[in-house]
């Protein structure tokens, strides 16, 4: 196992596992083995929250780390409260993911139910103290290293302090070694950064990178970005990268280098040198791909200097700078 990824005080690896999935579209199964997977090729951050997989992701993430906890670092978060599952809807889970990989158009139906079952949250300081004593539990340790508030909406003045308190408590109690806030929305950087967190999660890619920059001028907390792919490198995706700088696509083509690793690459650069990049990754090919997308970026000058030139502001599509 490379420990080439090591590159921050907060976690383990810049490339990091995103459980989103486990327990919901992925099978445990089917976790597990990526999970493994993803260790064995470096990759030694786990990105976990109470609600994943209905609640039920968290003690798959808890047997994977059995043995390897002084090996690994995990993120998980508070605040989207996870849904009371009946007997028949758990026994009925693996036939619906059976069927919406068959069918696109049950996947986006379910998809769709998951986000409104998924919909209530909740910020109260026992709320948020009951959900870290359950996934301390479920995660088989006592302590995490990254615990975040889950896209709260913009909180009052009060609560935001009484929440920081709360979380630089736990940090004092050693049950947490850093607090932070996971953005729904660019335009919440800014109020997250009143509660002087110790880091900032936020979905970070080539498709809001220009404006995340102008979110993000000379700000000191890292960022753990989630969705560095876009959720797929689409037609839309490549017409973009063109549009900010043209000839993009060819001088990665002349590199030898292809639009994922690109992408990987613009998302490191975004996090800054402490952050973190949270990826999805499930199949074998995947996970081998990012992992080896991560050397490249990091050895590859050539790259470095197209970044240079696709990140100028000037090179900002107007339509990004009204996002």
């Amino acid at each position: 196992m490379t420990m080439s990824h090591q590159a921050s005080d907060f976690v383990r690896s810049r490339l990091g596992f995103g459980c989103a999935s486990v327990m919901g579209k992925v099978s445990k199964q089917e976790g597990l083995r990526a999970m493994h997977l993803a260790f064995e090729q470096g990759i030694q951050h786990f990105d976990i929250a109470r609600s994943y997989g209905f609640g039920r992701a968290e003690s798959v993430l808890g047997e994977f780390m059995r043995g390897r906890r002084g090996q690994v670092s995990v993120t998980t978060k508070f605040g989207v409260v996870a849904p009371h599952l009946s007997w028949k809807t758990k026994t009925l889970m693996p036939v619906a993911r059976f069927v919406a990989e068959q069918v696109p158009a049950v996947a986006n139906r379910l998809r769709k139910r998951s986000g409104q079952v998924l919909a209530q949250k909740c910020f109260d300081l026992p709320y948020a103290q009951a959900c870290l004593e359950h996934s301390l539990r479920e995660l088989g340790t006592d302590h995490v290293d990254i615990y975040l508030l889950h896209e709260p909406p913009e909180l009052p003045d009060a609560q935001r302090h009484d929440l920081a308190g709360f979380m630089r408590r736990l940090v004092q109690a050693g049950k947490v070694r850093h607090w932070g806030v996971a953005c729904q929305h660019l335009e919440d950087l800014h109020w997250a950064r009143t509660m002087q967190p110790d880091v900032i999660q936020v979905e970070g890619h080539v498709m809001n990178a220009h404006a995340l920059m102008s979110h993000e001028p000379d700000t000191q907390v890292p960022l753990l970005l989630t969705r560095p792919f876009c959720g797929g490198l689409t037609q839309a995706v490549q017409t973009h990268v063109e549009q900010v700088l043209p000839g993009t696509l060819q001088a990665l083509q002349q590199q030898g280098l292809s639009l994922g690793d690109f992408a990987l690459a613009v998302a490191l650069r975004l996090a800054g040198a402490q952050g973190v990049v949270i990826g999805a990754m499930y199949t074998p090919r995947h996970i081998q791909h990012n992992a080896q997308a991560m050397q490249r970026s990091q050895m590859n000058p050539d790259l470095q200097r197209l970044l240079d030139q696709w990140l100028q502001p000037s090179r900002t599509p107007s339509d990004e700078q009204r996002l």
